[in-house]
């Protein structure tokens, strides 16, 4: 015979409660009141500021630097390309949107060059890009669970860049060094056969170093 455990109902009910809207009498969260409340709010604005001068520079300052850059690679499009990332360490749409029409270029054929090459990069990238090979090698060797050691310790998801332009983390392909997996490669450096432990003690270390500058 089988024994049937029937799990409470209570953990269901409370989701589909969450879920409806307030319409059918659901109370909204609390959010902070008060002072609290208004502290919160001006933090928060002043961070999103940040982000958006950080994702998009100021092209009226910048125009000198641009000018520079147009009449040093007007000739070869990847370098100018290449001199924009260095510059501001992607490459923002209104910039490029700059550049382009300094060129007399359709806006698209930049961004077409710059989406053909994995150098390139659209969204903010950190000072330290901390790549962790997924490949088949590194995946069964426990490249998830760094990843994740990783995504915690920086608080960031896969993909992102942490709010002081620090750390960028990504999951690659192989990188070539399946013999070391699991492979973490951060700047030029190469960690091969490092754990989820040592993986962060690493990237803690950076971050202490810059700190201590």
């Amino acid at each position: 015979m089988w024994a049937v455990t029937v799990a409470s109902p209570a953990p269901v009910l409370n989701h589909l409660w969450q879920a409806l809207p307030y319409s059918y009498g659901r109370r909204p969260t609390p959010r902070p009141s008060g002072q609290m409340g208004q502290a919160m709010s001006a933090v928060s604005q002043t961070a999103q500021t940040a982000l958006d001068k950080r994702d998009h520079p100021d092209v009226a300052g910048e125009l000198g630097a641009i000018d520079a850059l147009v009449a040093a690679g007007r000739d070869d499009l990847i370098t100018l390309i290449q001199d924009v990332q260095e510059r501001y360490g992607f490459l923002p749409r209104n910039i490029m949107a700059e550049v382009a029409s300094k060129l007399g270029v359709p806006l698209g054929r930049l961004f077409g060059i710059a989406t053909f090459y994995g150098a390139f990069h659209l969204k903010p990238h950190g000072r330290h890009v901390v790549k962790v090979c997924c490949g088949t090698a590194c995946h069964v060797s426990g490249a998830t669970h760094i990843t994740e050691a990783l995504a915690k310790r920086l608080d960031v998801e896969p993909g992102e860049t942490t709010d002081d332009m620090a750390f960028t983390l990504e999951r690659v392909a192989c990188v070539g060094c399946c013999s070391l997996a699991p492979v973490v490669v951060i700047g030029e450096d190469t960690y091969g056969r490092i754990s989820r432990q040592d993986a962060v003690t690493v990237v803690a270390a950076i971050a202490a170093a810059e700190e201590g500058q």
